[in-house]
């Protein structure tokens, strides 16, 4: 039994004469025996050896606070990640990024990241992105929700929304027509304004002055009338 321990005991005791080797490239590594672990004592030390963390912020104010308190003109970068359509806004700053100097190098560990949550007015009104409404349910819930439209000079105000929600109007009626081939199954679908029904058109029942018309149907002011050109067509096979 005393040469298993002999053995032990010279192992411990090359191990713990172990130091580290510095390779041709500068980076420090050390050769253990099998069987040996490397610990990371650094926990136990009053303090890290440098600066690490990962911090998020959900506030503007906290993001530069944080940046600016630790970060460096030379050191710091600003990584943004945004994304309109997915309302998406994500900012990232690492503090202890690459310098723009070839010998600069950083270990880009120590980072300070932003993302706001969103208000719940903007969470109802993305909600109903692309959501089909009546006219009554679609101008119900923009009076509903009319404090959340900003009042900016040039544009539209939240009245001026919902006036026009409440007061759709067609301009033109349209027919649909569709011709199919025989001979190789193709569809045609157009949709055709319907010149009789549409106001600023010519009536068909007179060739006289539209202010000569007896149909109902008609136009009552029939200035600049252009003949009508705009099709929309799809086909089909």
């Amino acid at each position: 039994m005393e040469q298993p321990d002999n053995i032990k005991t010279v192992l411990d005791a090359g191990a713990a004469a172990v130091q580290p080797i510095t390779s041709h490239g500068g980076i420090p590594y050390v050769a253990v025996p099998e069987g040996y672990n490397i610990h990371d004592l650094e926990s136990l030390l009053p303090a890290p050896t440098r600066k690490r963390a990962d911090v998020t912020t959900t506030d503007t104010d906290s993001f530069i606070f944080y940046t600016k308190k630790h970060g460096s003109l030379d050191n710091a970068t600003i990584y943004a990640d945004i994304d309109a359509e997915a309302s998406r806004f994500h900012l990232v700053a690492v503090i202890n990024d690459h310098g723009s100097d070839i010998d600069a190098q950083q270990w880009r560990d120590h980072l300070c990241q932003f993302s706001p949550k969103q208000a719940l007015e903007w969470k109802r009104w993305l909600g109903k992105n692309k959501t089909n409404f009546s006219q009554a349910d679609f101008a119900t819930w923009l009076e509903d929700n009319l404090p959340d439209i900003a009042a900016v000079p040039g544009m539209p105000s939240g009245a001026d929304i919902l006036q026009m929600a409440l007061g759709f109007e067609a301009n033109a009626e349209k027919r649909l027509r569709s011709k199919i081939n025989l001979q190789n199954g193709g569809v045609q679908f157009e949709f055709v304004e319907d010149e009789e029904r549409t106001p600023g058109r010519r009536c068909r029942c007179s060739s006289v002055s539209p202010w000569a018309c007896r149909c109902s149907t008609a136009a009552a002011t029939p200035t600049r009338w252009k003949p009508a050109s705009s099709t929309a067509s799809a086909r089909a096979r």
